[in-house]
């Protein structure tokens, strides 16, 4: 009813928040693994998996020279962006709902969640989507599998930037409305 709204558009643009924090940090390369890895922190019950980005282009003589000269740990580490984890998204979720919204979300994951407010995981991911302009590939996705994620990179298939405008205005309408001032002044 009103609070499930209210606590589906709260946990929302808490995770819009979020989301665009997480994108830039991100490659162009490897934007549909990190999406459906963020997508997987957010909904998914299987147990997190380290995501593996798509294979880099060999290094050039001289970039290996200043990875060795870096030492250990600096290259081997993966992208910042896959150390996220769904216990780190939700405990960011929930403080992010304490600080901008001054609302305490109760539930540690996404299942506890749905369940505590009787929320519909795909009514997240719909809002999510439509929030973010993230397009996710039409198929019917099993929320309850503990077995493997529930999102690939196949499964991102674009994203689009969402663009707001202040007074929407209808071109037919402005041309008849000022055909209309021009017919009375005369």
């Amino acid at each position: 009813t009103s609070q499930r709204i209210t606590v589906i558009e709260l946990i929302t643009r808490c995770v819009k928040h979020i989301f665009r924090t997480f994108l830039q940090a991100v490659e162009l390369s490897t934007l549909s693994t990190a999406i459906s890895h963020f997508l997987n922190c957010f909904l998914s019950s299987a147990l997190p998996t380290t995501p593996r980005p798509p294979p880099a282009l060999p290094p050039s003589h001289r970039k290996s020279r200043r990875r060795r000269a870096r030492g250990p740990g600096g290259a081997g580490e993966g992208p910042a962006w896959a150390s996220l984890t769904p216990r780190g998204l939700w405990r960011a979720i929930i403080s992010e709902a304490q600080s901008y919204f001054h609302y305490s979300l109760q539930g540690e994951n996404a299942d506890s969640t749905v369940e505590l407010y009787q929320l519909q995981k795909v009514t997240l991911l719909r809002e999510i989507c439509i929030k973010t302009g993230v397009q996710v590939q039409l198929r019917e996705y099993s929320f309850d599998s503990r077995h493997k994620p529930l999102f690939t990179e196949n499964d991102i298939l674009s994203i689009s930037p969402l663009v707001k405008q202040l007074r929407p205005q209808a071109s037919d309408g402005v041309r008849t409305l000022q055909a209309a001032r021009t017919q009375l002044q005369q």
